[in-house]
């Protein structure tokens, strides 16, 4: 009689874990992962220190040591021109972080231009109804012009936790308000009324660590 190969279970895409990221399972899972990398509130303490901050030298941080303290209000990208002459025209649009999404050179511009596509790429609105229509940005996504600097807003923290060093370093990568005295690693957080366990970026980092269940290295 022939043994049976039993075939491994099918691992969960990304995008599966993070929708299925507050089942049971998962909230267990998460509950671990917070019980190892959420100390303590400090409510109370670290906005005191900040309201000392700036009147104090002594003080262990202020309001401006706050990474992540500021955020882009929205998506938001920019159209630039690298190159203006017919000839030699290049473009590119360019997101928050610098990367290009969008590129385009004098021998695409004119096969757009002879389409009927785009009227004239000297004109923002033009090149941002085409992105549009092509879904490289959506309807929501604002164009900022060249020169200026995106539009950005504080964030409104309601706690402060102290954390592992791990678990803040995730949260800064996550873009999360963090500070630090060199000694205790802080979270800004930027919700509250519910168990952190519930909180998105919670959800997003041990998604990314594939210990939820069905992943890799689950916890289940």
């Amino acid at each position: 009689m022939k043994n049976k190969t039993v075939k491994p279970a099918q691992l969960i895409t990304l995008t599966q874990a993070l929708k299925e990221g507050n089942s049971s399972a998962n909230q267990t899972i998460k509950g671990r992962f917070i019980g190892q990398h959420v100390y303590t509130c400090a409510t109370g303490l670290v906005e005191y220190i900040l309201s000392k901050g700036y009147e104090d030298r002594n003080a262990p941080f202020c309001l401006d040591d706050v990474e992540n303290m500021y955020t882009n209000t929205e998506k938001q990208v920019k159209y630039i021109i690298d190159e203006q002459s017919t000839e030699d025209f290049a473009a590119h649009i360019e997101d928050e972080d610098g990367d290009t999404i969008w590129s385009i050179d004098a021998e695409g511009a004119q096969k757009l231009t002879e389409a009927g596509l785009v009227a004239d790429f000297s004109d923002d609105q033009c090149v941002t109804d085409y992105l549009r229509s092509i879904k490289v940005i959506s309807e929501y996504d604002t164009v900022v012009n060249a020169d200026d600097d995106f539009e950005t807003e504080p964030q409104e923290i309601y706690e402060y936790w102290i954390v592992s060093e791990y678990l803040y370093n995730k949260l800064k990568e996550y873009g999360q308000p963090v500070v630090t005295d060199g000694n205790l690693e802080i979270w800004g957080r930027t919700c509250s009324g519910q168990a952190i366990l519930l909180d998105y970026v919670i959800t997003k980092i041990c998604a990314n660590m594939e210990i939820l269940e069905g992943q890799a290295n689950s916890w289940a």
